[in-house]
């Protein structure tokens, strides 16, 4: 039997507000073949699964302690006090929703995936200084990003990732940079890209990854950590992950909550028609 989305999936209107939009989107069922949560199961140990509802709860409720802590996240706190399985909030800052949404956009990028040669670029696009954090633009990172992408790899038709923030203790900032799945490209323009994003400030801006594992390498598309890696990384091991300092969580929830989920995916070649995301050149 196949599986028809169009009569399966409620349509959400184009016009929806971004609440409303996210709302939709999590609530949506994803195809079982795409669907992360099938695909890394929950009997995995914690790395190697897609993260549970349960872990999502076990986290939020280790972060709402965290936030009504902070004089400055009270707000923020009690937007998420009434998020329920049935009413979710949709709040970019609320675990068990963002893990969600997280679940949609992974099944939207392993269902292109499947019909597409891609492998995955890390960019780097901002160091921001973790006292400017809050204030800083996402839009204009995205729109700038955009523009550099556009210039150096135009051979990309069909661009789908994630943004995320990075701290970096020993620089005192966060690192914005983004996953994106981006089909083969021509060595020429994989230079041109390390060259539009070389003045950042890090040391390597630009890395490419093949697609050995696309499940669990596109799970990691776009998270919403709060968490960090201090120290180096000694081989293959990375350093254990810790809390963020409570000045740099406060910095990234309040920069977080300014934002709706649609806000963190980047994309080129796409855009959303109901509850999926289509390339600009389906006529379907």
């Amino acid at each position: 039997m196949s599986f028809n989305r169009s009569s399966a999936f409620p349509q959400i209107p184009q016009n929806a507000s971004a609440r409303e939009t996210a709302r939709r989107l999590i609530g949506l069922p994803v195809p079982p073949k795409f669907d992360i949560a099938h695909l890394r199961p929950e009997h995995l140990p914690p790395g190697e699964r897609f993260e549970t509802p349960a872990d999502g709860r076990a986290r939020r409720d280790a972060e709402q302690e965290r936030l009504e802590r902070s004089p400055e996240l009270t707000e923020v706190a009690d937007r998420l006090l009434g998020c329920s399985a049935e009413s979710p909030c949709a709040e970019v800052t609320c675990p068990t929703c963002a893990r969600r949404f997280r679940r949609w956009l992974t099944g939207q990028a392993l269902r292109h995936q499947s019909t597409l040669d891609l492998q995955m670029l890390t960019v780097g696009l901002e160091l921001v200084p973790t006292k400017r954090l809050a204030n800083f633009d996402l839009r204009v990172v995205k729109r700038r990003a955009a523009q550099r992408v556009r210039r150096a790899a135009p051979s990309a038709q069909f661009i789908l990732g994630g943004i995320e923030a990075d701290y970096r203790q020993n620089d005192e900032a966060f690192l914005l940079h983004a996953h994106l799945l981006v089909p083969r490209l021509p060595r020429d323009e994989l230079i041109a890209l390390r060259s539009a994003f070389a003045d950042i400030g890090v040391t390597r801006a630009l890395k490419v990854q093949p697609l050995r594992d696309p499940p669990a390498q596109i799970s990691y598309v776009l998270k919403f950590t709060t968490y960090h890696r201090p120290g180096s990384q000694k081989g293959s091991r990375r350093p254990n992950a810790v809390p963020l300092p409570d000045y740099a969580f406060e910095q990234l929830t309040l920069w977080r909550a300014r934002y709706g989920f649609l806000d963190f995916v980047f994309m080129l070649g796409l855009r959303r028609r109901g509850g999926d995301l289509v390339r600009t050149d389906d006529k379907k």
